[in-house]
């Protein structure tokens, strides 16, 4: 069970760069069982911002698992995380 989203568009900045973006994610998609009040969750974020100049694409890709424990405590784990272009950061929810 999960919910998919996905968001493209264009603009232009102050700059008069034209960019491009599209948004494709997969959120909240149950991996197991919900045991005892636990549970655990991926949430998968592909995000990409190309221009259409000189200016560097931005690009993110994050895989991230949440596991939530029977007494509600949550841990975040970052599988896999690639970014690249100015201003990228990543590790932040």
């Amino acid at each position: 069970m999960g919910i998919t989203s996905n968001a493209f568009g264009k603009a232009v900045d102050e700059n008069g760069v034209v960019w491009s973006l599209t948004d494709g994610d997969n959120n909240l998609s149950f991996n197991g069982f919900l045991v005892s009040g636990a549970s655990e969750f991926t949430i998968t974020e592909n995000f990409q911002l190309l221009s259409h100049g000189k200016t560097a694409n931005i690009v993110v890709h994050q895989v991230i698992k949440v596991k939530v424990a029977a007494d509600g405590s949550t841990t975040l784990e970052f599988e896999k995380e690639h970014g690249a272009g100015e201003g990228c950061h990543l590790g932040l929810i």
